[in-house]
């Protein structure tokens, strides 16, 4: 049995793409090869999930914490005491973790990227230099083996970004065919269905970079153009309060509805027209393999890997982030025209089954899993 540890410091298990990227891998690798576990601050609706996958927890709380010695020292215990051999990080802290670590620990470490690596607007110029430094110590001494990326923009986003990765192989998440729901909540379905206007969908936490205000922008300048249509938003976030505001500003309390947190949105996806997605920066989250299962068409900013699957499979339209007017005019095509909306829908659906589905996914893991572990014991 190979053990695996999955080392993340973000998660929060409420619409949150990388968690539902770990659930993933431990639902989908063969549970007779592999033994799962989760690393992480804590969370008891994340325990219950993972053990009830059939993967372990470890809890760590210092990865709530700034970088310090008594996280490297707990970790490297912990590794040593369990005997994990496959090290998979999920953030950048988790990785400058695991990777210091092992330059001693001499296991294997994977780097999953997830959309930002070192360069983004939430460090300094100090904790960017503390990284790039650690970075290149850890590829200089052989800390890591691999990186990961979930598409092929992302590969060359981080590519751009550093070279110094000895390996960087690409996969996409996929999804199942989803035949049926599962978990209704028929309070929600209803206030759904009470609104007779064309329907968009927001999915995801409500934080600056998934740029909701570009979302409500949309919406405004439909009704300018007596166009009346109407914005769900699922999710919670830190910026909630201030896109509230926004709503309230534009005068556009009728036409957008907060859902709040909902569990297992893909399964509410039939009762919209189209999901609408506004990011600054993505690499290609789950919400659009669920889209696109669903036969649910997308509108959403040219960013990470959504525009090759939009563009590859023809599931939907992409606009620049900074060109709100064409965003309008893609709007207003896919609002009149409901055979164009059936088509996307359609070739999302198929690509789904054919191409994206996922058993390729997991392939890959069960591959890259057993590569690293042959490579690791003929050294």
């Amino acid at each position: 049995m190979i053990k695996i540890c999955h080392l993340a410091e973000h998660l929060n298990g409420e619409m949150d793409g990388v968690y539902n990227h770990i659930k993933m891998i431990i639902k989908v690798s063969n549970a007779q090869k592999f033994e799962h576990f989760l690393c992480f601050q804590g969370n008891k609706k994340i325990e219950d999930e993972i053990i009830s996958l059939g993967g372990k927890i470890i809890i760590l709380p210092e990865l709530s914490f700034k970088l310090s010695f008594k996280a490297f020292l707990k970790f490297k215990l912990l590794i040593k005491e369990l005997n994990i051999q496959i090290v998979h990080t999920h953030f950048l802290k988790s990785y400058i973790i695991a990777g210091i670590t092992n330059v001693i620990l001499r296991k294997s470490v994977i780097y999953n990227y997830h959309g930002l690596f070192i360069k983004n607007e939430f460090y300094g110029a100090f904790k960017r230099l503390l990284y790039k430094l650690s970075h290149f110590v850890i590829c200089l001494l052989r800390g890591v083996q691999i990186a990961v990326v979930p598409s092929k923009e992302s590969k060359k986003q981080l590519l751009t970004e550093t070279k110094l990765f000895p390996r960087v192989d690409q996969y996409y998440n996929g999804a199942e065919r989803y035949s049926e729901t599962k978990q209704i909540d028929k309070d929600l379905v209803e206030k759904i269905n009470v609104v007779e206007e064309f329907k968009f969908v927001s999915v995801g936490r409500i934080e600056s970079e998934k740029r909701l205000d570009r979302a409500i922008e949309i919406i405004y300048r439909l009704k300018q153009s007596n166009i009346i249509v109407h914005l769900f938003i699922m999710g919670d976030g830190i910026k909630k309060n201030s896109i509230v505001d926004l709503v309230r500003d534009y005068k556009l309390e009728e036409a957008v509805s907060f859902l709040g947190i909902v569990q297992n949105p893909e399964d509410y996806f039939k009762y919209f027209d189209c999901l609408l997605l506004t990011s600054d920066r993505e690499g290609l989250p789950f919400v659009i393999w669920e889209s696109m299962a669903e036969g649910l068409p997308i509108l959403s900013t040219s960013v990470g890997g959504i525009t090759e699957i939009l563009t590859d499979v023809n599931c939907g339209m992409i606009f620049d982030k900074e060109n709100i007017a064409d965003a309008v005019e893609k709007a207003k095509l896919l609002i009149k025209d409901k055979s164009l909306r059936d088509k996307l829908g359609l070739n999302g659906k198929r690509a789904i089954a054919d191409e994206y589905n996922v058993e390729y996914f997991k392939k890959f893991i069960d591959n890259l899993y057993s590569d690293l572990n042959s490579v690791k014991l003929t050294t």
